[in-house]
Formats: structure tokens, sequence, C-alpha cells
């Protein structure tokens, strides 16, 4: 069977790692493909949903100081205590820092994200490939420059056997089970929040039913009760002593008829 036919493995939080690629400032100026602020924001999604699965991350830039600036603040702040490796290298797996950063992690299924798509994401993920690891691209957490850019570079990946994706298809084949405790913070980095309140909101319907299922069995508990007993009025006069005090003394009707005799008489 050859590596081609074999078959799928999915994407697990033990068997995958992210792989972030010089999503610096200066590069982010010049993507054409994405807004600024939708790129941005699809990139920390992907960083704080990876977190939330506790897959192991690689950060890199290249040139920071010299050239391409800073990784953008957004990315830090979501990725607190995470070592980001600057490079000289183009394609990231030519830096022994961070090669042993990606080995170390243990994984054989990478998921890269990167600009530039073509140069930043796509060559190590094909470097990988050639190791005889899976490789993933998350494209729409990755930015080009032109359109004939992203489509040379996608084609590019597809023919070296790389898989391509869009990075909320990636988290939640990870999440595999919406039971999971950590599916609330997934569904919410990827702006799934809503997803979150409908579970809400079928949990409460189920509560509810629950509660109108324990009334309607108080009611049929109560109707199988035995009689309460009578009160202590109704006792007097269903006693036998009051039915004695009646023939003794005649209702009012016997005693007017035996005082005043009628007519005929």
């Amino acid at each position: 069977m050859t590596d081609q036919a074999r078959l799928y493995e999915p994407l697990t939080s033990q068997n995958a790692a992210l792989v972030l690629v010089d999503h610096q400032v200066g590069l982010m100026t010049g993507v054409r493909d994405y807004s600024t602020g939708e790129l941005k924001h699809n990139v920390v999604a992907l960083a704080k949903a990876a977190k939330a699965l506790k897959l192991p991350i690689v950060v890199t830039t290249t040139a920071r100081d010299s050239m391409w600036g800073p990784t953008f603040p957004e990315l830090v702040e979501a990725l607190p205590g995470i070592e980001i490796i600057d490079r000289s290298s183009v394609n990231a797996f030519d830096d022994s820092r961070v090669a042993r950063a990606i080995e170390a992690t243990g994984r054989r299924k990478l998921i890269f994200a990167g600009i530039s798509l073509e140069v930043c994401a796509a060559l190590p993920a094909i470097t990988a490939v050639g190791k005889g690891l899976d490789a993933y691209v998350a494209v729409d957490a990755s930015g080009t420059f032109s359109e004939t850019k992203r489509q040379v570079g996608l084609l590019r990946m597809l023919q070296a056997g790389v898989i391509l994706s869009d990075y909320a298809t990636l988290m939640v084949e990870i999440l595999k089970d919406n039971a999971r405790p950590e599916a609330g913070a997934v569904y919410g980095a990827i702006d799934m929040a809503w997803a979150k309140l409908v579970g809400q909101i079928a949990q409460a319907h189920g509560k509810q039913v629950d509660r109108s299922s324990r009334r309607e069995m108080r009611g049929s508990a109560r109707s199988c009760r035995a009689p309460a007993p009578p009160s202590l009025s109704a006792r007097r006069r269903c006693s036998p002593r009051s039915d004695v005090r009646s023939r003794r003394t005649g209702s009012p009707a016997i005693l007017r008829s035996r005082q005043f005799p009628s007519r005929s008489e």
C-alpha cells in the first residue's frame, strides 16, 4: 500500500502540534487576500483553540529586528509564556532551533500557518511531508501578497501532499466530542460562542422538563394516597350518639307538628 492510499488518521490532541510562522507586523501590511482585522482574528482564534486543546505550539519569526518587525501583539497576548524563536532562514525547518522545537513535541501531525502562505507556511509544510510527517496548512490563518501567489502556493502544497483546511475545521476535528470539557473554550476561541449559549438553552429546557415531570409524579402520588380522616364536625354529624339524640328529640318539623296539630285533627 502506498502512502497516498493509506487510511486517514484523524487529528487528535495526542498526535498534533501547531507551528505558527512569521505572523509579523511588517509582513501583515502586505497581505492582500484577507483584511488585517480578519487575518489577526483567525490567527489568534487558531492559537487560542490550540491552547485550549493542549496542543504543543511552536512560534517563530524571521529577521524580527532587521526587516519584518515583531509578532503582532494580539498573538503574543494570546500565547503568554511561549518562546518566539527568531531566525534568519526562509524555511523555518532549516533553522536548527525550530527543527528541534518541532521534534521535541513528539507529534507526527503538524498544523502550519504563516505569512506568507506560499513561502512561510508552504515550505516548512512540504519539508515536513518529506520527513514522513503529516502536514496541514490552515489557509485562512495564513496570508499572501497577490492572488497569483495564493493560487500557485495552494497548488504546490497539494502536489506535495500537504492537507489544506480552514483553521476552525482543524480545531473541531481535534475536539472530536462536544461533551469534552474544552468544548466551550474551543468554540469561544473560534468565534462560535453562541454554540455555548445554545447548549445552555438546551440544558435549561432539560431542567424545566425534569421539574415538570417531578410535579406530575408528586401529583400522581397524592392521588394514590388513602383518603384523609373526616374532620371533627363530620365525625360528630355521623356519630351514633347524634343519631340517638335526633330520634329522641325529633326534628324541628316533627316538633312543630306535635305542638300545633293540624285543623283536620
